[in-house]
C-alpha cells in the first residue's frame, strides 16, 4: 500500500513529460557505430539465408516441382 502513491505520481509525471516532448531526436553516432551496424546486420541477414536455405533444402524436389492440374 505505502507503494501506490509514488507510482501513481511517477506515472503522472511520465505523462507530463512525455506530452512535452517535440517529437524530435537529436541522434549523434560513432562513425564506428555505422560499421558495427552494418557487421551486425549483415550477420544477421547470413544467418537468416542459411536456416532459410536449410528449411527450402528439406523440401522434396517431387512436391517443389509438382505440376499445376
Amino acid at each position: 500500500m505505502e507503494y501506490e502513491c509514488p507510482i501513481a505520481m511517477a506515472k503522472i509525471l511520465r505523462k507530463i513529460i512525455l506530452m512535452r516532448l517535440g517529437g524530435y531526436f537529436g541522434f549523434i553516432m560513432r562513425p564506428d557505430g555505422f560499421v558495427e551496424n552494418s557487421v551486425l546486420v549483415l550477420a544477421a541477414y547470413l544467418v537468416i539465408s542459411v536456416f532459410d536455405c536449410l528449411r527450402i533444402r528439406g523440401i522434396p524436389c517431387a512436391l517443389a516441382l509438382k505440376n499445376r492440374e
